[in-house]
């Protein structure tokens, strides 16, 4: 598929507006009702199992775990997870790093709207990155080079 407003090829099928992205997440439950808000664009599974087998069970889009919660277990599971599919870390500030270390598709401090989360979910279906620009500047990575 063409998306014509960016001008590149798409491997994700199509979605119509009516059909909302899965979202598996493992963190507060009480985080992903935040994010219900969003009923029309989002359906999130907060889960408290393993996030591979969560993933593709619920066949999700897109995995999200909070990395503020038992760290070093979330960045295992993240980088041992073979599903295919972007992950979004919620992160402590200063942390982006280690979730891009692990795999991790996107990173988004956790206290950021849920505007923004989904905005960053949206962004990393459709083929995205996500990472705060200062992060990447610090990083010495050079998008435009």
């Amino acid at each position: 598929m063409l998306n014509a407003s960016l001008g590149h090829a798409s491997t994700e099928p199509a979605l119509s507006p009516s059909t909302p992205l899965r979202v598996v997440f493992q963190g507060e439950e009480a985080f992903a009702q935040a994010l219900a808000i969003y009923p029309d664009r989002l359906i999130v599974y907060p889960i408290d199992t393993s996030l591979e087998i969560a993933a593709r069970v619920s066949q999700a889009d897109v995995l999200m775990v909070d990395m503020t919660r038992n760290p070093a277990d979330v960045v295992k599971q993240v980088s041992e997870t073979t599903y295919e599919k972007p992950i979004l870390a919620l992160i402590a500030a200063g942390s982006e790093g280690i979730a891009m270390a692990a795999g991790a598709s996107g990173a988004v401090v956790k206290t950021s709207r849920p505007k923004a989360i989904l905005s960053a979910i949206e962004a990393l279906h459709e083929g995205f990155s996500v990472y705060r620009r200062g992060f990447i500047h610090r990083a010495g990575i050079h998008p435009l080079n």
